[in-house]
């Protein structure tokens, strides 16, 4: 399994426990999320509780889209759809 999915889910999620990374790969994904760390595509995010570990792209992650910030790699795909034609009806 590549990180490069499981990282993209992270920036689409936001901040995201390893659960839900996991649910959207269906897959456990710790030793992704540790390459992933040590490459520095993600973070941890500090919540104040060591039972809960939350994970979000880095700013090193979102420039390799191209995309100057987490907001802008989130609204992408929305925006894509709405430039596309629209498909014809029985197409």
């Amino acid at each position: 399994m590549s990180a490069r999915p499981a990282w993209q889910i992270a920036a689409h999620l936001g901040d995201a426990t390893r659960d839900q990374i996991g649910a959207q790969l269906d897959r456990d994904c710790a030793t992704v999320l540790r390459g992933m760390l040590d490459r520095g595509l993600v973070e941890k995010v500090d919540t104040g509780s060591a039972a809960v570990n939350l994970y979000r792209a880095t700013a090193k992650a979102i420039a390799a889209t191209g995309h100057d910030s987490l907001k802008s790699l989130q609204r992408f795909p929305a925006d894509a759809c709405a430039a596309a034609p629209a498909a014809e009806p029985g197409a």
